[in-house]
């Protein structure tokens, strides 16, 4: 299937540009505007991404997957102009591992063929060729091995039905009902990935992906990974605060991977140029909270963020972490970042536009764009 895997790439690289250039045309159109990301992103969703998905499930190479999952990275990236860490932008754009995608489509077929279809020519030719052979003695090229494996990995018994009270339904409401449990099952691995990838590394020095692990913790609890994040739900300040959660802004140091020489700088050693010569390392806590030269910037925000919480009555902002106080100064910095040059000596203006309230005390008329905890930041009606 190595020829599938190259035509694959070859069709979703002829979409990417189809999806380039319907998102330049609108943007210099007088009788429209610029697409957000989250328009971006449908629009990469309905003309490349199917070409990725079409024929996953008969692609048993390794090899192959990586090289599918590499073209879809770079081209997600590319549509939405967003060159960050691949592994926030999966997560927060809601697109999940082709690695996972493709056990969802295995265990698909194996309940078509054997569940809710057995009496069809492809489901008697399936049983007819592959053996009852434990899993350890069947060829790994084989296409019941990776059902199998599939199966195994989302604990589906395979003799049984696994929905035995929808067997009067009609085939397709069954379908849809295992396809959906199958999601299920998968955002748990998914998330379990994610976070055992910053278990894995902890004994190592920190990385872009275990950044965004640690600062977007609470969106990666949402019951729907395959929904975009909360923030991507609304038309603010989108493309800013997607570039800040997934490593890819040009104020950070730690977001800026090379030197001005193109030399690869590892994560340990991005300094903040100007706390030098003291060898402090450039993160999001440090940029945004604690360099004397930079955090005066982010300081009118705190104190717009402070006094929400004590209109509310609610925690006191030194309650929270640090993580939660960059997700906070994300979505309210957004529409202005990057920030004014360092030698400037202007300072940000105050947020007003952002309230703090607990969950379900919204005002009417007003939007999320985000949620922590029992908290939501708010966009009061006026400005929606």
């Amino acid at each position: 299937m190595h020829l599938a895997t190259v035509e694959a790439i070859r069709h979703a690289s002829q979409g990417q540009v189809l999806a380039l250039a319907v998102s330049y045309s609108l943007r210099y159109d007088k009788n429209s505007y610029q697409l957000t990301p989250t328009q971006n992103l449908g629009l990469w969703k309905s003309i490349v991404l199917p070409h990725f998905l079409q024929n996953l499930r008969y692609i048993h190479s390794d090899t192959d997957i990586k090289k599918m999952q590499t073209s879809l990275n770079l081209s997600m990236a590319r549509v939405l102009h967003v060159y960050g860490d691949h592994t926030g932008l999966l997560a927060d754009t809601g697109i999940p591992p082709l690695q996972l995608t493709r056990y969802v489509h295995l265990a698909q077929l194996h309940f078509r063929l054997n569940i809710t279809r057995p009496d069809t020519l492809p489901a008697l030719l399936f049983k007819r060729l592959n053996s009852s052979l434990p899993l350890p003695n069947l060829h790994t090229s084989t296409l019941d091995y990776h059902i199998r494996y599939a199966t195994h990995a989302f604990k589906v018994d395979l003799q049984t039905d696994p929905l035995p009270d929808m067997t009067l339904q009609p085939t397709k409401n069954r379908e849809r009902a295992f396809r959906n449990k199958m999601r299920k099952t998968m955002i748990t691995l998914w998330s379990g990935q994610l976070y055992n990838d910053v278990c894995t590394h902890a004994l190592r020095s920190p990385g872009r992906a275990a950044s965004y692990i640690r600062i977007a913790h609470t969106d990666l609890q949402r019951l729907d990974l395959f929904k975009p994040a909360h923030f991507l739900r609304i038309p603010h300040n989108q493309l800013p605060l997607l570039r800040l959660r997934t490593q890819a802004t040009n104020y950070i140091p730690t977001h800026l991977h090379l030197s001005n020489t193109d030399r690869y700088i590892p994560y340990a050693e991005r300094y903040c140029l100007l706390c030098l010569p003291l060898q402090m390392a450039g993160d999001e806590t440090h940029t945004l909270l604690h360099c004397p030269h930079f955090s005066p910037r982010t300081q009118p925000a705190i104190d717009t963020l402070m006094l929400n919480l004590r209109q509310f009555d609610l925690w006191a902002w030194a309650t929270y972490t640090f993580f939660s106080w960059i997700f906070f100064l994300g979505l309210v910095l957004a529409d202005r970042s990057p920030f004014p040059p360092l030698e400037s000596n202007s300072i940000l203006p105050p947020v007003t536009a952002v309230l703090i309230t607990p969950k379900g005390a919204e005002p009417p008329g007003s939007r999320r764009i985000g949620v922590i905890g029992a908290l939501v930041l708010i966009l009061p009606s006026e400005t929606v």
